[in-house]
């Protein structure tokens, strides 16, 4: 049985693996800053029951929103193109699901 543990969850990533041979991180799907950023980049997103209200100075776009989904885009759809296999990806995934519910372990 392999093993996939989550070390912690630090800058909108959650961090895997013990040796620093097998470290990776990957975008936590509960981070705030995604969330904020998902938000942001919504078309209508700044629509109050059907008027259209101007958004406050947090609420506008950033140039960092789109890097923000760009890289959670990037992470997830690497996943489904591992070289490893799907066995690999769907171990990962276990360990992605286990530490997103609020584990720390990731055994799968």
């Amino acid at each position: 049985m392999t093993r996939l543990k989550l070390r912690e969850r630090k800058f909108g990533l959650l961090w895997f693996g013990e040796r620093v041979q097998d470290r990776w991180n990957i975008t936590d799907p509960r981070s705030e800053s995604l969330s904020t950023a998902c938000r942001r980049l919504r078309p209508g997103s700044c629509y109050v029951d059907g008027v259209y209200v101007e958004p406050s100075p947090e609420e506008k776009q950033r140039r960092t929103d789109i890097y923000t989904v760009l890289r959670a885009v990037e992470d997830y759809q690497h996943l489904t193109t591992y070289e490893l296999g799907i066995e690999h990806v769907i171990k990962k995934l276990r360990a992605i699901w286990r530490a997103v519910r609020g584990g720390s372990d990731g055994r799968v």
